[in-house]
């Protein structure tokens, strides 16, 4: 079971989490930005994505090189993300490392050492993992997806951004970009394993003299518009995509919608894999999938099928989700994905890469982290007739995207 959380608010926002795992010999830490995709002026698209590789090209008295030997030398696995809304820079290492680590982190934050030569490099970089991307068709299509259902919307922005945005992009643009992230954006450090809290909390006193973040702007939620595409292109397999609205991480139905997309397509037992993989052979893989923001979501189910079975596998998919809908879950199916959900958040309180982006998350978009207990008093308080609807209201609002060769 879980450990007790401890959290500290400095005066200017800065949040600092601890979770004590005794007897463990290394510690995860996360410096969590409130700021990713979403937060982009036009004009900026993949700034923040561009940033977060920017940050491992020197910080503090440390250049690139250095950078990386001192990495290297915590032994650790050391890295840094960005999403539609969060942007996180995180690492586990040796307990005797975390001053190290944290004293990186806050460098690269507030000391960053990039150049123009650094944005030319680094821009490069950048642009080979769009292209790559754009071999990759079920990242490819998804992508493509989320632009059109979030249409004219930062977060419908591809998340590695545009090219000529890029190309535009100099380090004092991206200074600046940065700069007014720190001036806005909510800084959360949670750190999980060997680690006390008040001798954490008095090594990220550097944190607390920071700017106090102004009050954000308010972002509208984007409006999901349902969309039809279909576009032939050069590829073995036909790519099938279905998008639909989800409920927020913070929205009641979400553990709702989680039990229904488990009995759905979230595992090798689920109604989609069973019917078109196992009985019907027209796969090898069919999967469902929920992502969840801060005031919105996106339900995803994705396959890819040889391009003369393109038609049989879409009607086969509608045909068992619409089933669903209609008929909602038997019993057996929610005994069933109950105890995947509970088993899965049990083994991941024992994982502290996984408890950190759990209590940094839940800090985040409620201001509260919760134990493991309240999420399954949660999950099983979730009705049969709440995960039908969850699930028949947003299938009512699907879009549809199809890829692949003419068949």
């Amino acid at each position: 079971m879980s450990q007790a959380v401890q959290i500290t608010t400095f005066d200017n926002g800065v949040r600092v989490a601890t979770m004590r795992v005794p007897r463990a010999l290394s510690v995860t830490l996360g410096v969590w930005l409130h700021n990713g995709g979403r937060n982009q002026a036009r004009g900026q698209s993949g700034y923040a994505h561009f940033l977060e590789h920017l940050f491992f090209k020197g910080a503090g008295e440390c250049d690139t090189a250095q950078l990386a030997q001192l990495m290297e030398a915590m032994g650790g696995n050391i890295n840094a993300f960005t999403g539609r809304e969060l942007t996180a820079l995180h690492g586990t290492v040796p307990a005797k490392s975390l001053d190290t680590l944290l004293q990186m982190f806050h460098d690269m934050l507030f000391k960053p050492r990039f150049t123009d030569a650094d944005v030319v490099a680094e821009r490069n970089v950048v642009l080979q993992e769009m292209a790559q991307l754009e071999d990759t068709p079920d990242d490819a299509i998804e992508d493509f997806a989320i632009a059109h259902v979030w249409a004219k919307h930062p977060m419908g922005w591809p998340v590695l951004g545009r090219p000529d945005h890029l190309r535009r992009a100099t380090a004092q643009s991206v200074q600046r970009y940065l700069a007014a992230t720190l001036r806005r954006a909510p800084l959360t450090v949670v750190a999980c394993g060997a680690v006390d809290h008040a001798k954490f909390v008095e090594r990220c006193q550097q944190f607390a003299t920071a700017e106090s973040p102004a009050a954000p702007s308010k972002i509208e939620p984007p409006k999901f518009v349902i969309r039809k595409n279909h576009k032939q292109k050069a590829l073995s397999q036909t790519q099938l995509l279905w998008v639909m609205p989800a409920p927020a991480a913070t929205d009641p139905l979400r553990m709702a919608a989680l039990l229904i997309d488990h009995a759905l397509g979230g595992g090798t037992s689920s109604r989609l894999f069973q019917e078109v993989r196992e009985k019907l052979g027209l796969v090898y893989d069919v999967h469902s999938r929920l992502d969840g923001y801060s005031d919105c979501g996106l339900w995803m189910i994705a396959t890819s099928c040889e391009p003369k079975a393109a038609r049989k596998c879409r009607s086969a998919i509608e045909r068992v989700v619409a089933e669903l809908c209609a008929q909602g879950l038997t019993p057996q199916e929610v005994k069933h994905a109950s105890e995947h959900i509970e088993a899965r958040l049990l083994v991941e309180a024992d994982d502290s890469e996984q408890n950190t982006e759990r209590i940094a998350q839940e800090l985040i978009y409620t201001g509260k982290v919760l134990e493991i207990q309240d999420h399954l008093r949660a999950l099983h308080a979730v009705t049969l007739k709440q995960a039908q609807q969850t699930l028949s209201s947003a299938w009512q609002q699907r879009a549809f995207f199809e890829w692949g060769p003419k068949a």
